[in-house]
């Protein structure tokens, strides 16, 4: 029952990264349109793509760790055997899970220094920094307990 609830809350981040990149698309099909047509653009729009676009990254990331959908040498391990294969697969996964606890723990210290020191993102929009990096520790988390459990699980 808990794996099963635990992959739609995946399926649905992944999901919130496809709304994500349908309001960037959106958001620049409007850009090209007004400017084309003459009229003042979107001036805020632009920020809101640059922060949308790694954070929908992240959002389907773990999600595609659970797929086994992530990029990989397919051309390489097809070729290997199975118990090979296997070794590999579970040497990467504890490599990439220990990787992104490195991001956790960075992330972490760097959201917590930008809520403290009261940073604030001064472009188009204004607000304040931490709101931005509030979502990477735990979306790198996901991702590092996907790692996690897929090199426990084994590639088969």
């Amino acid at each position: 029952m808990f794996k099963k609830l635990w992959f739609q809350f995946l399926k649905a981040l992944a999901m919130l990264a496809g709304v994500v990149l349908a309001v960037d698309i959106l958001l620049i099909t409007a850009e090209v349109l007004f400017r084309n047509l003459g009229w003042r653009g979107l001036g805020w729009a632009s920020d809101v793509i640059e922060y949308s676009l790694p954070l929908s990254t992240l959002l389907v990331a773990p999600w595609l760790v659970a797929q086994k959908g992530h990029v990989k040498l397919d051309l390489l391990v097809e070729r290997m055997a199975s118990g090979q294969r296997n070794v590999l697969y579970r040497f990467t996964m504890w490599l990439a899970a220990g990787v992104t606890a490195v991001l956790v723990y960075a992330s972490t210290l760097l959201a917590l220094d930008t809520y403290t020191s009261g940073a604030l993102v001064m472009k188009s929009l204004v607000f304040p920094e931490w709101w931005v990096m509030a979502a990477v520790p735990p979306l790198f988390l996901l991702i590092a307990i996907e790692c996690l459990r897929s090199a426990l699980a084994g590639a088969d």
